[in-house]
């Protein structure tokens, strides 16, 4: 049976109240990472968010009524961090409940950063990935930039993207 596409009328603002609940996917993702149960344990603290983060980056979640099933956070534009020094946010997080993976969630959630950081004047998404989530961000159009300080650095150019659309840009702030 195909899996209809998520709709963007489920993405939203994560609020400092969302927190517990995005938090919940962090924990749930990260727990289905194929690696040590303690390094995962160890992990989690550092990758979940707080009040502090949600004052600095910025929080969307995919949500199922109060439930939420996805988060990214990213920082807006921070300078000149593209392979050819262009401007470019930095995806700091992106993760989907186990359960709901494969959906297109995922994508639906890239799709307002996109449109976002394009609208910030943004020229690309850096992300510096988990090992285990390089082919995920591969399949999604990200480039690996070599020479990276981090190993698993992805660079995706905005160049291609068609103009973000009005419903998109406003997702974000929602």
């Amino acid at each position: 049976m195909p899996v209809s596409l998520p709709s963007m009328s489920n993405v939203r603002s994560v609020q400092p109240a969302d927190l517990t609940s995005a938090n919940a996917v962090v924990v749930s993702a990260v727990m289905a990472w194929p690696m040590a149960d303690r390094v995962k344990r160890l992990s989690i603290p550092l990758l979940t968010y707080n009040e502090v983060d949600a004052d600095h980056l910025r929080l969307i979640g995919f949500f199922d009524g109060e439930a939420c099933q996805g988060i990214a956070a990213w920082e807006p534009a921070l300078g000149n961090i593209g392979p050819n020094a262009e401007l470019g946010v930095v995806l700091h997080g992106l993760y989907v409940q186990p359960a709901r993976q494969g959906r297109g969630i995922g994508r639906a959630l890239q799709d307002v950063v996109f449109g976002r950081a394009a609208n910030d004047g943004a020229a690309g998404v850096l992300v510096k990935a988990e090992r285990v989530s390089m082919s995920y961000f591969k399949t999604c159009g990200y480039e690996a930039l070599t020479g990276a300080s981090y190993p698993y650095t992805f660079w995706r150019s905005l160049a291609a993207e068609a103009a973000p659309s009005a419903r998109l840009l406003n997702l974000a702030t929602a």
